[in-house]
């Protein structure tokens, strides 16, 4: 029989189902880079998303249009989920500047999924009341300044918003009577104490790749789980992390029942924010931000995004989990700036025939201080 416990830096926790995309992985490329625990929700950055890929025309389309099959299977998966122990509930919102009006086809696909549109004045903090109010309602109120003060800037024409919220009891739930203070080795620093949760002898899915440990542990309808991959010694998790994309199907297969002789596992929560335009803009949206993607699909006029923020909470205890997350997209007139030519510095030059292509002359201009270069 195997033993897990958790006692090591904090395991990785991975999401299985829809939440495995391409970009969920660039994205964790980006910010596991912050210090301490992290806790974000591809699924909601994606929510937010496909509400501006509705928006969006020719090769603005391809950058995001395959988020839309990810996002319909995570909103058929929260449809059906039972409330017996799982709950998965997902809300969307535009808020758009008083006097500016939605296009009719993107207010229809945007009330196909479940975002109605609000009219607010931007130059005022009601609106942000608004949008916060509305993560916070969503999230059960695990999520109250979303938007803190001085945003929306006046120059917004239009906000974006997503909530999830997830709530699971463990299939296996632990005793709190075995609960108790027991040594956590971090990463670096010296060993400190945290409320161990013990499960004792359980049959789980488990698994052993290379220098880590993985262990599925099942909510109660067995169709969520949560995921944790436990390297072998406290200094090694970075290593695993920058490996995860390419390591994370590995890990699912690998999985296979197991009679474990106990599992002890952390009680922990988990707050964290965070602005993620560079993080997005690093992970192959710089368009969207740059005004060069074609975003006038959603007002009619050209649009980019100026801000993204992003909110998740995570409480794992000896019934189960509660997770939640938000994100904002924040969007402005993309002003399409006249492109400028200033040779002030070295250049080619050639003279040629514009119908039959024939090169008459060619050259470098490299230094007007040379003699053979008197203006």
């Amino acid at each position: 029989m195997h033993r897990l416990k958790i006692i090591g830096l904090a395991a990785l926790m991975l999401a299985t189902g829809a939440w495995a995309g391409d970009l969920s992985w660039k994205l964790w490329a980006q910010l596991r880079v912050d210090p301490g625990n992290i806790v974000y929700s591809p699924v909601s950055v994606q929510q937010a998303l496909s509400l501006v890929a509705l928006g969006a025309h020719h090769g603005a389309l391809s950058v995001i249009a395959p988020l839309a099959r990810q996002v319909a299977e995570t909103n058929a998966m929260a449809k059906t989920m039972s409330d017996h122990g799982e709950r998965l509930a997902i809300a969307n919102g535009v808020w758009v500047q008083s006097g500016m009006h939605l296009l009719p086809a993107y207010a229809a696909s945007a009330r196909q999924a479940g975002a109605e549109a609000t009219a607010v004045d931007f130059n005022t903090d009601t609106a942000r009341q608004s949008i916060n109010h509305f993560v916070s309602l969503h999230t059960a109120g695990h999520i109250n300044q979303l938007l803190p003060p001085g945003l929306p800037s006046p120059a917004t024409d239009l906000f974006i918003a997503n909530a999830v919220y997830f709530k699971g009891t463990w299939q296996h739930a632990f005793d709190a009577g075995r609960t108790k203070l027991e040594p956590f080795t971090r990463a670096a620093g010296p060993t400190v104490l945290a409320h161990m949760m013990h499960l004792g002898s359980v049959d789980m899915a488990y698994a052993e790749a290379g220098t880590v440990q993985i262990l599925a542990m099942p909510y109660q309808d067995g169709r969520m789980e949560m995921v944790l991959v436990l390297p072998a010694q406290a200094d090694r998790l970075s290593e695993i992390e920058t490996g995860v994309g390419t390591q994370f199907e590995a890990w699912q297969h690998a999985l296979k029942p197991t009679s474990l002789s106990d599992v002890a596992v952390p009680r922990f929560k988990i707050a964290w924010h965070h602005v993620l335009n560079d993080a997005l803009e690093n992970s192959g949206l710089r368009s969207l931000f740059d005004g060069s993607a074609d975003l006038s699909g959603i007002v009619g006029t050209p649009q980019k995004i100026s801000v993204v923020l992003h909110a998740a909470t995570i409480s794992v205890n000896e019934l189960g989990t509660v997770a939640t997350a938000a994100t904002a997209i924040g969007m402005t007139r993309a002003v399409m700036q006249k492109p400028s030519f200033i040779a002030d510095h070295p250049f080619l030059f050639y003279i040629r025939d514009r119908q039959s292509g024939t090169i008459l002359f060619t050259g470098r201009f490299a230094d007007p201080t040379l003699p053979n270069s008197g203006g």
